[in-house]
C-alpha cells in the first residue's frame, strides 16, 4: 500500500515554525534563581545557604533569602538581606550566605526557603533637578522551595 503525504500551505508554515523554534537556544540568558542548597550549622544556630543564579550583564543584582520552619505552634524564622549589589556577568554565579535565626533555633526537618532576585541597572540614569526619578530597578525571579534541613 502506497502512502501519500499531502502538505497544505498552513502545514508547511507550521513545520517551518517548529524547525525555527527548535533551532533557538533552549533557554536564553534570563534573570533567574537556579538552585539552592541549604544545611544546618552548629545544631541549628544558623543555616548555610548556597544559591546559584544568573542575571544579565549590565545589571546589578541582590538576593534576599527567607527561611521558615514550623516548630510546634511557633516558627523558626531567619532572613538574609545583603546591603550591596553584585555585578551581573550574564553567566552562572553563586552566593553563599549564613542565615541566623531571629526566633527559635532551626532543627532538622522540613523548612520553607524563599529566595528573591532583585535587579538594578549597573549605571543609573542622571536625574534632572526638580524631576521625579523613574523606577529603573526590577524584580528578577523568585524561587520558593520546601527542603529538608540537616547538618
Amino acid at each position: 500500500m502506497k502512502t501519500t503525504a499531502v502538505f497544505t500551505p498552513l502545514a508547511v508554515l507550521a513545520a517551518a515554525a517548529g524547525l525555527v523554534a527548535s533551532a533557538a537556544p533552549a533557554h536564553a540568558a534570563a534573570d533567574e534563581v537556579q538552585y539552592a542548597n541549604v544545611h544546618l550549622l552548629a545544631n541549628g544556630a544558623g543555616i548555610n545557604a548556597e544559591v546559584g543564579y544568573v542575571c544579565q550583564k549590565g545589571w546589578q543584582g541582590t538576593l534576599s533569602i527567607a527561611v521558615s520552619q514550623a516548630n510546634g505552634r511557633n516558627a523558626a524564622i531567619g532572613r538574609y538581606y545583603p546591603s550591596y549589589l553584585s555585578e551581573c556577568t550574564g553567566k552562572a554565579q553563586t552566593l553563599e550566605a549564613v542565615i541566623l535565626p531571629e526566633t527559635l533555633a532551626f532543627r532538622e526537618g522540613s523548612a520553607l526557603v524563599w529566595i528573591t532576585l532583585d535587579l538594578c541597572p549597573a549605571v543609573q540614569p542622571p536625574i534632572a533637578e526638580g524631576t521625579i526619578p523613574q523606577q529603573t530597578c526590577k524584580s528578577g525571579d523568585t524561587l520558593v522551595l520546601e527542603t529538608e534541613l540537616a547538618e
